[in-house]
């Protein structure tokens, strides 16, 4: 589905829903990968998809300490743009794999649906 450019009157920016994969170790030091989902104003797709992996390396202390204790790489895979921000829906969160492929493709289609991909 295509969407006609709807800038925001205030901002003159666009909202863009961002997929980022990424990986870190655990609290016993064992790989962990996760799907995120970050939804942001941006002027361009590509400033999106620089500041989502921005917002989750800056939110990461507080959003999933304790889950995994080190970022190793994070990127985005999918960026849109939407004409319609979420409302009453949550902003961020995790959907969380270890190294088999299946549980990868499985975390990718939750991740998916929960935000609207």
């Amino acid at each position: 589905m295509t969407y006609a450019r709807v800038m925001n009157p205030r901002t003159g920016l666009l909202t863009y829903r961002v997929l980022l994969r990424g990986e870190g170790l655990g609290q016993n030091e064992e790989w962990i990968g996760f799907f995120a989902t970050r939804q942001l104003r941006a002027e361009s797709e590509a400033k999106a998809r620089t500041e989502a992996v921005s917002a989750i390396l800056d939110s990461w202390p507080q959003e999933a300490e304790g889950l995994i204790s080190a970022v190793k790489a994070i990127s985005p895979i999918e960026a849109k743009q939407v004409r319609v921000a979420w409302l009453k829906r949550p902003r961020g969160g995790f959907t969380f794999f270890n190294d088999d492929d299946a549980a990868e493709v499985t975390a990718q289609r939750i991740e998916r649906r929960a935000s609207g991909f």
